[in-house]
C-alpha cells in the first residue's frame, strides 16, 4: 500500500490533488475476499499511486480507524455488516465528518436499504457483484464531489478568517478612536481649564478696572470655553454609551427637586424670551430610582431643546405614575417638529434644522444621548409634535422603594447666549448666590489657617488654582516626585489638589504614597482630571482619593468642594480632640475607680488575714498540749513505781490510749494552723499582685512607643518557661507580625505573661495541654496576637472582662479586667472566645500599628532598640 500525504495544519484534509498524493479510500466490508478483489481490480491505479485503500471489516472498526487517522477522502461501506451495519456507520460519518463522502455497497435490487442510505446522506451506491467500470466511475465522481466540497469549505473558512481579521481590526480602530477621544479631551481640557479659570478670575476680581469692552470680550471667551466644554462632554458620553462603557450610580431622587434645579440652571438660556418655566410636579411626588447626574443631564437636554425652539409661551414639566414607573413629560409651545422628522429625531448627529442657514448650533448628539440614558435606566422615551403648535417629549423612569435622598449638587456647565448689542450687560456680572454663600462660609472657616498643596505639571493650571484659592495658603509643585518629597519630609498640609495625568510619577501614584502615610480623614486628596473616564476615576478613588473634579474647573464648584473637605477635616480634628479628652477623663475616672476597688479588696484581704490569725491564736490557746502536761504529772508522781502503775488493772492501758488520742488531736491542730498560714501567705501574694497591677495600670498613654510584638511575645514566653515545663504544656507558636505596634513595652509583657499564666492554669486538669500563640496582620492590616489553650473553657463569656469577676478559688478578678483596660489605653482592644466548658479558650489582642509620623524621634530610637 502506498504512503499517504497528510495535511500538516489540522484534521481537515488537504485540497484533493491526484498528482500530489493518492486519494485515500476507506473500505468497510465484512467479506475478506473483497480486499484481494480490489487490489487486483485497481492494480494499475495503485502502481500509479492514484488510490490508496485501507480495509476494515465492520462499521465500528471504520470509526476507530477514522478517529486514529481522519485523513481519508471517501468511504466505501457495505450495508449489512456485523457489530455495526453500514446505515449506522453512515449516520456517524455525516455527524462527525461532513466533508467525507460515503458510497454504499449493497446487493443488487435492495432498493429499501438504498433508499434509506440516500435519505441518510450517502453520496451514491454500488450494487454487487462489483464491476470495475461502475466502481471506477463512482469513485472518480465521488472524489470530484469531495474536491468541490473542500474547495467550498476552504473558501468559507478563508472568508470567515478574513471577516474575523476585519472585525479585530475594526475593534482595534474603535479602541484607538476611544483612546484618541479620551486623550484628546484631556489635552483640550487642560488649556480650556486655563482659559475658563483665568477668565472667571478676571471677571470676579473687583480690583480689576476693566472697561465695558474688556468685560464683553472676557464673557465671550468664557462663553466660547463653556460651549467647547459641552461639546467635549457630549462626544465622550456618546462614545461611552455606544461602547456600553457608561456606569450608573442610582439612588432615590425627588423628581420635583430635580426639575426645580434644572429650571434654575437653564433659566439663563431664556435671555429676553417671553417664556415661562412651569413645574407641575407636586412636592410630595414619589421618589424615582435613578442616577442623579444623568437625570439632570436628561432634563437639561430636553428643557434646553425646548427653550431653543420656543420664542413665547411656556415650557411645562409634568409627571404621573404608571405601575412601577413614573412617566415624565416636557411640553413646549414652540415651533414643533415636522412629521417626516419624528422617526429620526433620536438618531446620532441628527438636527431638526440641518440647513446651512439654521438658527441654532449643536452637534445633534443631545437627544441621542438622552435616549440612551433613559434606556440605560430601563425606561422608554418618545415624542409627540405638531408643526407650529409645540412638542412633547416623554420618558419613563423606575420608581424607588425608599424615600428621596438629598441631592448631591451635581451641576452642568451651561453656556449662556450673549447678545452683542446689549453692552450694558457687560458692565458687571450678575451676582452668583451660590458663590457668595460659599465665600461667606469660607470667612467663617478662616481660610488663611489652612495650607493646601497643588500638584499639576501645567504651570497655567497651577496659576488658575492659585487665583481661585487666593484666600488660602497654597504651595505649588509641577512634579509628582516633588510632592512626595514634601510629604515625606513631614511638611504639614490640610488638603492636596492633585492632577491625575503627570509625567514620570502620576497623580494616582502620588495618592497611593499619601495614603500609605495619612488616612483619608487626616489629609484629604481632591483629584483634578481631564480624562472623564470611569476606569480612571475608579482607579483614583481606589488609590485613596476623597473626591474628584473634572477639568475645566468651575471656580464655584472648586471652592465649594475645597470648603466641604476642609470643613470635614476641621470637624474630624475637633472630634478627635474631644475623644482624646474624653478618653483621658475616662482613664482618670477609671484609675480612681480602680484604686478604690484595689483599696476595698486589700481591706477584704486584710480582714481575711485577721480571721486567719485569730483562728491560729484560738488553736494555740485551746491546744491539747495541757493534756500532755497532765499525763506527764502522773508519770512524774509514779516514776518510782512505774512498773506497779502499769500493772494495775487498766491504768497503764488507759495511759497509752490517752497519749495516742492526744497525738491525733495535736496533729489536727498542726494541720489547721498550716492551712491558715498557707491561706495567709496566698492573701499576701494576692495583695502584692493587686498592688503591682495598680502600678502598671497607672502608666500614662502619652509614653506609647513602637514595640516589636514578636519579640515581646518571646520575652513573655521566656518568663513563663518554668511554669510551662512544670505543667507539661506543649507550646506551638507562629510569629508573622513584621509591623511594630504602639504600646508600653513593660505593660505589654505584663499582659502577655498574665494571659499565658491563665492559659496554663486553665489546662491543669486537661488531658491534652497545648498552648498556641500566633501573631500577624488581619485582613484590615491591624496587628494581632492570639493565645489559645485546650483548658476548661469559659462559660460566662459576658462577664469575663468584668471588674472583680473570677472563676478561681483565690482569684481577685483584676487580671483580665486590667488586661482589657490596658489594651484600650494603648489604642488597641482585647476579645475572648470559647465554645464552652472543657472546650478551651482563645484570647485575641488587636494593636494600633506604628506610623512614623505620629511618633517622636525618641520613639524611633526605641523601635530600633527593641
Amino acid at each position: 500500500m502506498s504512503a499517504d500525504i497528510y495535511d500538516q495544519g489540522g484534521s481537515v484534509p488537504q485540497k484533493l490533488d491526484l498528482e500530489t498524493r493518492p486519494a485515500r479510500i476507506l473500505v468497510a466490508d465484512d467479506e475478506p475476499d473483497l480486499e484481494v478483489l480490489f487490489r487486483q481490480m485497481f492494480r494499475k491505479e495503485l502502481r500509479r499511486k492514484e488510490f490508496s485503500f485501507v480495509f476494515v471489516y465492520n462499521g465500528r472498526a471504520a470509526l476507530e480507524k477514522l478517529a486514529e487517522d481522519p485523513e481519508f477522502d471517501m468511504v466505501l461501506s457495505d450495508i449489512r455488516m456485523p457489530d455495526m451495519d453500514g446505515l449506522t456507520l453512515l449516520k456517524q460519518l455525516r455527524a462527525n465528518y461532513p466533508l467525507l463522502a460515503t458510497v454504499m455497497v449493497t446487493a443488487y435490487g435492495d432498493m429499501i436499504n438504498i433508499r434509506k442510505a440516500m435519505n441518510e446522506g450517502a453520496f451514491d451506491f454500488i450494487s454487487k457483484p462489483i464491476q470495475y467500470s461502475d466502481v471506477m466511475a463512482t469513485i472518480r465522481k465521488t472524489l470530484n464531489h469531495v474536491k468541490e466540497l473542500r474547495d467550498l469549505d476552504r473558501h468559507r473558512r478563508e472568508e470567515a478568517q478574513a471577516q474575523e481579521r476585519l472585525v479585530a481590526e475594526l475593534r482595534k480602530v474603535d479602541r484607538l478612536k476611544d483612546e484618541f477621544l479620551a486623550n484628546t479631551s484631556h489635552e483640550l481640557r487642560t488649556p480650556l481649564n486655563a482659559i475658563i479659570g483665568l477668565t472667571e478670575t478676571l471677571l470676579h476680581n473687583e480690583d480689576e478696572n476693566l472697561s465695558v469692552e474688556a468685560r464683553q470680550n472676557l464673557r465671550l471667551m468664557l462663553y466660547s470655553g463653556q460651549r467647547l466644554t459641552n461639546l467635549i462632554n457630549d462626544l465622550l458620553d456618546f462614545s461611552k454609551l455606544k461602547n456600553d462603557d457608561l456606569s450608573l450610580v442610582p439612588k432615590s431622587i425627588s423628581p420635583y427637586e430635580m426639575v426645580e434645579l434644572t429650571f434654575r440652571l437653564t433659566e439663563t438660556l431664556l435671555g429676553g424670551k417671553d417664556v415661562r418655566l412651569v413645574n407641575e410636579l407636586p412636592k410630595g411626588v414619589p421618589a424615582i430610582h435613578v442616577d442623579e447626574y444623568r437625570l439632570q443631564q436628561i432634563l437639561i437636554n430636553l428643557v434646553g431643546n425646548a427653550i431653543k425652539f420656543t420664542e413665547r409661551g411656556s415650557i411645562t414639566v409634568a409627571a404621573y405614575v404608571e405601575d412601577d414607573w413614573m412617566r415624565l413629560s416636557v411640553n413646549d409651545t414652540g415651533s414643533g417638529i415636522a412629521d417626516t422628522q419624528l422617526d429620526t429625531i433620536f438618531e446620532p448627529f441628527y438636527q431638526a434644522d440641518g440647513s446651512e442657514e439654521r438658527h441654532y448650533g449643536g452637534t445633534g448628539l443631545g437627544l441621542s444621548i438622552t435616549r440612551k440614558l433613559v434606556e440605560l435606566h430601563g425606561g422608554k422615551i418618545g415624542v409627540r409634535s405638531k408643526e407650529g403648535e409645540g412638542t412633547t417629549f416623554w420618558f419613563t423612569l423606575p420608581l424607588s422603594q425608599r424615600d428621596a435622598e438629598p441631592l448631591e449638587g451635581f451641576t452642568f456647565t451651561i453656556a449662556k447666549p450673549i447678545t452683542m448689542t446689549e453692552s450694558a450687560d457687560f458692565e458687571a456680572l450678575p451676582p452668583n448666590e451660590d458663590l457668595d454663600r460659599v465665600s461667606q462660609r469660607l470667612v467663617e472657616l478662616e481660610p488663611q489657617s489652612f495650607h493646601l498643596l497643588a500638584v499639576d505639571d501645567d504651570a497655567v493650571n497651577l496659576r488658575v488654582l492659585e487665583q481661585h484659592l487666593k484666600d488660602f495658603q497654597v504651595t505649588r509643585v509641577q512634579r509628582g516626585a516633588d510632592a512626595i518629597k514634601l510629604i515625606e519630609e513631614g511638611r504639614r498640609f490640610d488638603l492636596v489638589l492633585l492632577d491625575v495625568m503627570m509625567p514620570q510619577v502620576s497623580g494616582i501614584q502620588v495618592c497611593r504614597k499619601i495614603r500609605s502615610l495619612y488616612g483619608p480623614h487626616e489629609l484629604p486628596v481632591l483629584l483634578l482630571t481631564a480624562k472623564n473616564q470611569v476606569g480612571d476615576l475608579v482607579s483614583g478613588l481606589v488609590a485613596g482619593a476623597n473626591d474628584y473634579l473634572t477639568k475645566p474647573l468651575s471656580r464655584a464648584e472648586l471652592i465649594a468642594r475645597v470648603h466641604t473637605h476642609l470643613e470635614l477635616l476641621q470637624t474630624t480634628r475637633q472630634l478627635r480632640s474631644a475623644q482624646d479628652e474624653a478618653r483621658e477623663n475616662a482613664r482618670a475616672a477609671g484609675k480612681a475607680k480602680f484604686a478604690t476597688s484595689v483599696l476595698h479588696n486589700i481591706g477584704n484581704i486584710l480582714n481575711s488575714m485577721n480571721v486567719s490569725m485569730k483562728n491560729i491564736s484560738k488553736v494555740i490557746n485551746n491546744s491539747r498540749l495541757n493534756g500532755f502536761h497532765k499525763a506527764n504529772r502522773i508519770l512524774e508522781e509514779n516514776k518510782v513505781n512505774l512498773a506497779n502503775l502499769f500493772e494495775q488493772a487498766g491504768k497503764g492501758e488507759q495511759l497509752v490510749d490517752y497519749y495516742q488520742h492526744l497525738g491525733s488531736l495535736l496533729q489536727k491542730e498542726n494541720n489547721d494552723m498550716l492551712d491558715e498560714l498557707e491561706n495567709a501567705e496566698k492573701k499576701i501574694t494576692l495583695m502584692k499582685d493587686i498592688i503591682e497591677t495598680q502600678q502598671y495600670y497607672a502608666k500614662e498613654d502619652q509614653n506609647l512607643l513602637p514595640v516589636q510584638l514578636d519579640l515581646a511575645v518571646e520575652e513573655s514566653i521566656a518568663v513563663q518557661k518554668e511554669m510551662l515545663e512544670g505543667y507539661g504544656v506543649e507550646l506551638k507558636s507562629q510569629f508573622r507580625c513584621d509591623t511594630p505596634v504602639m504600646a508600653h513595652q513593660a505593660v505589654l509583657v505584663h499582659i502577655l505573661v498574665n494571659l499565658i499564666k491563665n492559659a496554663i492554669e486553665a489546662m491543669e486538669q486537661a488531658e491534652t495541654r497545648v498552648l498556641t500563640i500566633e501573631t500577624g496582620l488581619n485582613e484590615e492590616g491591624q496587628p494581632f496576637c492570639r493565645i489559645s489553650d485546650t483548658g476548661i473553657g469559659i462559660e460566662n463569656m459576658d462577664d469575663i472582662f468584668q471588674h472583680g469577676f473570677t472563676t478561681k478559688k483565690y482569684g481577685h478578678g483584676y487580671g483580665l479586667h486590667y488586661c482589657a483596660k490596658a489594651m484600650e489605653a494603648m489604642g488597641g482592644s482585647m476579645s475572648a472566645d470559647s465554645e464552652g466548658k472543657h472546650r478551651g479558650a482563645q484570647f485575641q489582642m488587636l494593636f494600633q500599628p506604628y506610623q512614623f509620623r505620629t511618633v517622636r524621634h525618641d520613639a524611633q530610637q526605641q523601635l530600633h532598640a527593641t
